[in-house]
């Protein structure tokens, strides 16, 4: 089948102007990636598939995920960085992976499910450029330049619960800013009081029997250090999404490197520790 171009999460377009003619669609070039460690890394370029994407520095695949937990790359999400702009001065929020509801994301073009962009007529395993006209542009005009486009914008984010309302209602809770909604019943989150939440009854709750660890790993150099930092934190971040029986989750801003010593704390139940100590024998 080949390369196809991935969708913006917000917006539906792809990562890059390859049209002819249409300069007022340069911005599809400048991309912000959104990874599950809760990073946001701009300026980054799509370099390779429609679905790499890199800033020199580090290279992240907005695609293949399972790939990327065997290659310890980084898990994220593209988005236009003009789309997390809009975000941002819309609902005064600087979007993060976790605002998102990654799990409901299509494996193919890697926009959310049944989410009505309004672009997808012109989605195809390249994004089909050649039949925009003139009535049809604003769908490929910068939200921040373009009312039409950031209207339908605002309407998308509306259907992923990102309102000024709920966004104020989400920060302001102990559970997790994620809408139970897009999860099921026995799913669990962390949440902004930093504790895990399990879904019941369509509501949050908190998890009972949940502990909290200080772990450091010993290496033998400081660039071994990091290896394993990059190891870690995919594996850890993706653990409770591939067992999807134990709750283990690194509490954001924990996870550092002390000369050759790499510290983070975990959040979990009993059972996923003792998991978690029984594979981690693999990585370290």
């Amino acid at each position: 089948m080949g390369c196809w171009d991935c969708m913006c999460a917000i917006c539906g377009a792809p990562p890059g102007n390859n049209s002819d003619g249409k300069q007022f669609s340069n911005w599809l070039n400048k991309c912000t990636v959104l990874t599950s460690d809760g990073k946001v890394y701009h300026n980054m370029k799509e370099v390779y598939c429609n679905v790499t994407f890199s800033n020199g520095k580090i290279e992240i695949n907005c695609a293949s995920w399972q790939k990327n937990i065997i290659e310890n790359k980084p898990i994220g999400i593209f988005l236009h960085t003009a789309c997390w702009k809009y975000a941002k001065e819309l609902l005064k929020i600087k979007l993060r992976y976790y605002h998102l509801p990654s799990h409901k994301m299509e494996e193919s073009h890697m926009g959310f499910k049944n989410i009505n962009y309004g672009i997808e007529s012109f989605v195809d395993q390249q994004f089909r450029f050649d039949k925009i006209c003139k009535k049809t542009e604003y769908l490929i005009s910068s939200p921040l330049k373009n009312k039409k486009n950031a209207t339908r914008i605002k309407g998308i984010l509306s259907k992923l619960k990102l309102t000024k309302s709920n966004v104020k209602k989400n920060m302001d809770r102990p559970s997790p800013f994620l809408s139970a909604t897009f999860c099921l019943n026995g799913d669990c989150k962390i949440g902004n009081d930093k504790k895990i939440y399990i879904k019941k009854g369509g509501r949050w709750t908190l998890c009972k029997n949940q502990l909290k660890k200080k772990i450091i790993l010993k290496t033998n150099s400081k660039n071994q250090s990091k290896f394993y930092k990059i190891k870690f934190d995919i594996y850890l971040n993706n653990f409770y999404e591939i067992t999807k029986k134990y709750p283990l989750f690194v509490i954001p801003r924990t996870n550092k490197i002390i000369r050759n010593k790499y510290h983070f704390t975990l959040l979990g139940t009993p059972e996923s520790f003792t998991r978690f100590e029984k594979k981690v024998i693999d990585f370290y």
